[in-house]
């Protein structure tokens, strides 16, 4: 059995030691409401030419598309997101990924990866969600940890 301690400094400790394997599961973010409802499941893993909006900080409400993706620090950089510098130059600011929600996805290259996991979601969102209705559904979700 693993036991999970609740103080922040090993919270903190673990998400700068995470093995890569599951480094790319600390990329997940979350969907708009509108393309929830279309694609039905909540988060899906980030990629780069997706479009997000920043819900949170100093950009919040800008939407823009993803340049680049930092998986060591879990921040992405956004189109939008710019800050200029005394000499005039301009550089892109991180955004944690824990900031911004997607609002359109990537259509340049299709990801075969990616639409196997929308739909083995899906499936297991939709079936779950006939047996026990919405509520009881969300809290199966955060048990069982599919989203």
């Amino acid at each position: 059995m693993r036991v999970q301690s609740k103080k922040p400094g090993k919270q903190r400790k673990a998400l700068y030691n995470v093995k890569n394997n599951l480094r790319s599961a600390a990329l997940n973010c979350a969907l708009d409401e509108s393309l929830r409802q279309q694609v039905g499941i909540r988060r899906l893993p980030l990629r780069k030419d997706d479009r997000v909006r920043v819900t949170s900080g100093e950009f919040k409400d800008i939407e823009g598309k993803v340049l680049k993706l930092n998986k060591n620090k879990r921040t992405i950089t956004v189109e939008e997101c710019v800050n200029e510098k005394k000499d005039g130059s301009s550089i892109y600011l991180p955004i944690a990924i824990s900031r911004v929600r997607i609002v359109k996805l990537a259509e340049k290259k299709p990801d075969p990866w990616r639409q196997k996991i929308m739909d083995r979601r899906a499936k297991i969102w939709k079936e779950v969600t006939e047996v026990t209705g919405p509520k009881k559904a969300k809290q199966i979700e955060k048990e069982t940890g599919v989203e």
